[in-house]
This record gives C-alpha cells, structure tokens and sequence, in this order.
C-alpha cells in the first residue's frame, strides 16, 4: 500500500519582485532571499524591516483579541471581589507556559489562583468534569483555561451548574457551536488572517491586557515563558510571533525568575554560553519541562515555572532533569522491553 502524498506549493512572487534588504542578507544576493520572505508575508521593503528587527514596538494592542474586552472585565471582578480562580492549562510546554503566565500576572494583582494541569494517562487532554469538579471543591469561582477549552462545551456548562464563571484562552480551531463562556479569547474568532499565537502567547497578550487595565508596567518578566511557549508549539514566527520570541530569547538569558534561570543553567549543553537561541529551546529546554508530563504527571514542571525559591527551582530543575534521561532512555527500549517496563511499573 503506498501512501499518496499532495505537495502544497508556496506561490511565487510576481515577476520583478525585488526587496532592498541592504546588510539584513549577510551577504546572500539573487532572487532567494527575496522570495523565501514573499511566502512568509514580506511584501515590500517596510515588511523586510520589520521582519528582521521586531522589538517591542511591534507588540499588537492586545484588546484587539476577539472578546478580550469581557475577558478583562471578568478577571478584574474577579480580582476585586477576592474571588478564587481556577487556571486550567495542558500538559505540553506551551499549556505549561501559558498557565504560568497568568498565574503569575494573576497572583502579581492580588488574585487567588489554584492550577490545574491535567494527567496525560488518568485526565487525556482538554478539560473534563472530573476537574471542573475539582476546582467545585476547592472553592472556584471563574476558572480561565489556557491553551484549550475552545470545543468543551459540556465541561463549561458543568461549571455553570456550580456557578462557576468560564473564560476560555485557546488558539485551536472553533466548531460552529461554542461554549457558554464569559469570553472566548481565541484569534481565530471572527479573523481569517489571525496572528497565529501559541496558547502561551495568547496568554501572554491576556497578562499585557491585565496589566494595562491595572495600570501597571509592561509584564516583560513573562515575556521568556511566552516565547518558551510559542517555540515549542512551532507556531509561525512572522508578526508578532517573531517580535515575542526576539525579545522573549534576550529576556529569557537575564531572567530573574529563578525556575527558569535553574532550568537555563541545567539545559545549556557543555560548552555552551551566550544568548539563548531558538535551538537551545528546541532541543535541550522544552524536552526537559515536557519530560514529567510524558511520564504521566506535569505537576513538577509547573511547580517549577511559578516558584519563587531558588533552592526549590535547582531541585526541581535536577528532577526535570532525570526525568528527560529516563523518557529517552525508555523511547530508545525495544518494544518488548517497554511493555515489560509498563508491567512491572503498574
């Protein structure tokens, strides 16, 4: 049986199509270079500008997020009538980045927030009753899902049936019917040529409306887990993708969150020294925060980007660490020997 394959071929630029990219191509002439930043949405000298120097400037007015308005308003009742949130995020790194993220920006403005990251082998993914039961018990009153939620439309009416709020940030594809939440922070709403933001990067433009509506400064604190989160994703990086990720890299080599800077330090392959790259997370940090979770339980990955303590964040990077060696020492087991590893485990 031979497996039939489509080719989907980027159009090419019209004919004549130039770009004046001056020092920007390294020395790279001839029409490549030109048309490589034609099928990524470079369109004339300006685009090219941007493209290669992005910074903060580039960042987009984040209440021009579909419902980011409603999302604000909920939080900030929320905030000021002391009420209990309930963040619930995936298990993957851009799940894991995005719930840290407004954790934080929800704790930095007084708020009481309990997480939730559901068990790969016991929860699957996407929300569930059993957690929407949980966060009942533990005194919930608006639950804010990260990186999922857009197609949960029975979950979101169990909570209505407790009285819990929802607001949902995602960055997922919608059905027709949506659930009945307070808001639906997701991109694609409405939006042909949406910014294509990862979960985190959702939530990070979530924490930059927080923030904005408190009055406060510019959260650039969370800015490394939101490129952490749109890197592993492998979401596009034009637009504001690639300005996210440009700053979140420099942020991320003089972090003063200390999970991040313990897990910085143990990732970093011998040798290895300078600014972060887009590699670096690739290969050697998002292995390492997804390793717990595919062992089963994210918990400590989580545990590790929202504390504070320096001497928790080093054991918990050590761990992180451990549990990398033995997901890829297990994935390069035969298959006879991983089951009897599985047996002999449950």
């Amino acid at each position: 049986m031979s497996l039939q394959r489509k080719w989907q071929i980027a159009e090419p630029p019209p004919p004549g199509f130039r770009l004046d990219l001056g020092f920007q191509t390294s020395g790279i002439r001839g029409p490549l270079p030109a048309r490589l930043l034609w099928n990524r949405g470079v369109r004339n000298d300006k685009d090219a500008a941007q493209y290669f120097a992005s910074g903060l400037d580039d960042f987009l007015d984040p209440m021009e997020l579909p419902d980011m308005g409603l999302a604000v308003d909920r939080i900030s009742k929320a905030l000021s009538d002391s009420e209990t949130f309930g963040v619930f995020g995936d298990f993957d790194v851009d799940g894991l980045t995005g719930t840290a993220i407004l954790l934080r920006i929800i704790r930095s403005l007084g708020g009481k927030a309990i997480p939730y990251i559901p068990n790969r082998e016991i929860d699957g993914h996407g929300m569930s009753k059993q957690a929407i039961d949980s966060f009942h018990n533990a005194g919930v009153n608006l639950i804010v899902t990260v990186d999922t939620g857009s197609t949960a439309i029975a979950e979101v009416a169990h909570a209505k049936k407790f009285g819990i709020d929802t607001v949902i940030t995602d960055h997922h594809l919608m059905e027709t019917e949506r659930p009945d939440a307070v808001a639906i922070v997701n991109p694609h709403i409405g939006s042909k040529e949406a910014v294509g933001y990862s979960g985190a990067g959702v939530a990070f433009k979530v924490a930059q409306a927080l923030s904005k509506n408190a009055g406060s400064t510019f959260p650039q604190e969370l800015l490394p887990l939101a490129a952490l989160g749109t890197i592993a994703d492998i979401v596009p990086l034009v637009s504001e993708n690639r300005a996210l990720v440009r700053e979140g890299l420099k942020a991320l080599g003089q972090t003063e969150l200390a999970g991040l800077r313990a897990l910085l330090d143990i990732s970093r392959p011998p040798g290895a020294s300078g600014r972060p790259t887009a590699e670096l997370v690739s290969f050697y940090i998002a292995p390492r925060l997804n390793a717990p979770g595919r062992m089963g339980d994210a918990e400590p990955s989580l545990e590790l980007l929202t504390t504070n303590d320096v001497s928790e964040a080093r054991a918990l990077a050590s761990r992180l660490d451990a549990d990398n060696l033995k997901r890829r020492s297990l994935s390069e087991q035969p298959l006879g020997a991983r089951i009897k590893t599985i047996r002999y485990e449950f």
